[in-house]
């Protein structure tokens, strides 16, 4: 009987006579011992260490060249259902009560951005992005050091009671009881380089808020006034740079020359390695290799390249021996050999050629500008198209598009300037515009950018116990000189309340009349939709 059959034989026996307390443990041993034959490591193999360029300072080196990251913040968006059930208020999948308020992506951006005000450097700007496109939208054009992608995860919003048992003067027992409010939110943050290549591991994190509230009907309230604590705390959880200290705590690797009982030339090549013949056994193994396209060939010879330093074709033949060996999987002659061996010895080889890549850029490439060039350049908010039966809404929502670029940092030529230029070319409102050419319409303005819009929906129906309000719109910005299309959205938000009975209903149809003849006196109807829906919109382009 052979090692192999009798270790097997002892695990069957030791699993099925052995109480359930013991098992597992049993199992995991004899699963070892097992290991240990299978990789012919008991004395069998020829251990060979590897020693890599000293790592000591790469975390120090990505610290550097993440000293001005682009940040793309990914949040879930809700889908139609569930923002109509939630009226708007929620903005993560899932939620679907109104008493969860908006998760802010604009704010949680501008925290992060923060982290990095006083860290001799500072972020070159960040958007917000969806889940499902997976690509980092503007970050090329902001020439970062790095990338920083954060995922937001559920934010959670619930009361905790508690009771408080104390004394009074006669000694009786009072019951006091506390309520307080919490707010938990979840992350995880994945480091990248500016080609995409991923830094050290996915980073998953979590964080949390609570406070003193006097009742559930204020928790609403306690949230509002301090969620920008709790965007805080986020912000410096998901900020940090990527630790790569566990990955590279050892400089050496032991890697194994495997024999073959079934195969006289590895095995020669294996006699060779152990007398130090190295070159010679190297070419043995190739021949084997390119002739048999033998798994255990391309592993020796993998393991000869990565002692001699030369990595790129180590990571060839590494990969070369895990595509061979899933063609001769069920193969005795093969059965010692484990594809995560391969896939650990890759990782490595992948991150040290990553590192050398990154270092030789770092040295080569000259020092980022203090302010990106994106802001710097002139952007126009032309004239918006518009489909809806409100006259005054093209101008309405084009002046919060306007107020919003200012705040994230666009330098806006001033309205009455466009619409002057583009009246000595016949176009007054936004329906003529394409009669003209962006080119053009850049030439006119010594535009950089351009923001075209198209307003779909702006309707407020007040029925008594039914009641809707909706703004859609369509955004697009382009590129003025090549009118290449940089950016584009359409969103709508449609809140419906209705279904009430007696005295709510009427309560409801005086608040919204109320509501609405407030927006009429102010001039600006369906002010609350067009401010949370340009914000939403807008958020999803460069900002700093």
């Amino acid at each position: 009987m052979t090692a192999r059959k009798i270790v097997v034989a002892t695990a069957v026996f030791f699993i099925k006579n052995t109480n359930m307390r013991y098992r597992a443990f049993g199992a995991a041993y004899v699963g070892i011992i097992l290991a240990c034959l299978l990789f012919s490591s008991c004395g069998k193999n020829l251990m060979v260490p590897v020693k890599y360029p000293s790592l000591s300072n790469l975390e120090a080196r990505h610290r550097e060249m993440l000293a001005r990251p682009y940040v793309v913040l990914r949040i879930p968006e809700m889908d139609a259902e569930v923002w109509a059930k939630t009226k708007g208020q929620g903005s993560l999948a899932g939620q679907g009560s109104s008493m969860i308020p908006p998760l802010e992506g604009w704010s949680l951006g501008k925290a992060i951005m923060n982290q990095y005000a006083n860290a001799g450097a500072g972020a070159l700007g960040f958007h917000v992005a969806g889940v499902k496109n997976r690509d980092f939208g503007f970050a090329n054009e902001m020439d970062p050091s790095g990338i920083l992608e954060v995922t937001v995860g559920a934010l959670g919003l619930k009361t905790e009671t508690s009771r408080d048992e104390r004394y009074g003067a006669v000694k009786s027992t009072i019951s006091v009881e506390q309520r307080r409010g919490r707010a938990d939110l979840s992350g995880k943050s994945q480091w990248y380089t500016p080609q995409g290549q991923k830094l050290g591991q996915e980073t998953a994190f979590s964080v949390f808020l609570e406070g003193a509230i006097s009742d559930d009907s204020q928790l609403n309230h306690w949230f509002n006034k301090e969620k920008n604590r709790l965007w805080d705390l986020f912000a410096v959880k998901a900020a940090q740079p990527p630790s790569l200290s566990a990955q590279y705590g050892s400089k050496i690797r032991y890697r194994a020359i495997l024999p073959s009982k079934m195969n006289p030339k590895i095995q020669e090549g294996f006699d060779l390695a152990k007398q130090k013949n190295w070159d010679k056994a190297a070419g043995i193994w190739k021949e084997v290799a390119f002739a048999q396209n033998h798994p255990s060939a391309y592993h020796n010879l993998a393991v000869y390249y990565e002692s001699q330093g030369s990595y790129d074709l180590a990571l060839k033949n590494y990969q070369a021996a895990k595509a061979a060996y899933a063609r001769v999987k069920g193969d005795m002659e093969y059965g010692y050999l484990f594809p995560y061996t391969w896939d650990h010895a890759i990782d490595d080889l992948e991150m040290l050629r990553q590192n050398q890549e990154i270092t030789a850029r770092t040295a080569a490439k000259p020092a980022l500008s203090a302010q990106p060039q994106w802001f710097s350049k002139k952007t126009a908010v032309l004239p918006l198209t518009n489909e809806s039966n409100f006259v005054d809404a093209p101008l309405l929502l084009r002046r919060l598009i306007e107020e919003r670029l200012r705040q994230q940092g666009y330098s806006v030529i001033d309205p009455g300037v466009v619409d002057e230029a583009l009246r000595t070319q016949g176009a007054t409102e936004g329906a003529h515009l394409a009669v003209l050419s962006s080119k053009k319409i850049a030439e006119l303005l010594k535009a950089d950018y351009l923001v075209y819009g198209q307003i779909h929906e702006f309707n407020e129906v007040p029925l008594g116990v039914y009641h809707k309000r909706e703004v859609g719109l369509t955004l697009e910005l382009h590129a003025a000189g090549t009118g290449e299309v940089l950016w584009k959205a359409r969103k709508k938000i449609l809140k419906e309340e209705g279904g009430a009975k007696g005295k709510e209903a009427f309560g409801l149809a005086v608040l919204q009349l109320v509501k609405g003849l407030a927006e009429r006196i102010g001039k600006f109807p369906l002010k609350e939709e067009s401010a949370q829906l340009v914000s939403a919109m807008l958020s999803m382009i460069p900002a700093r």
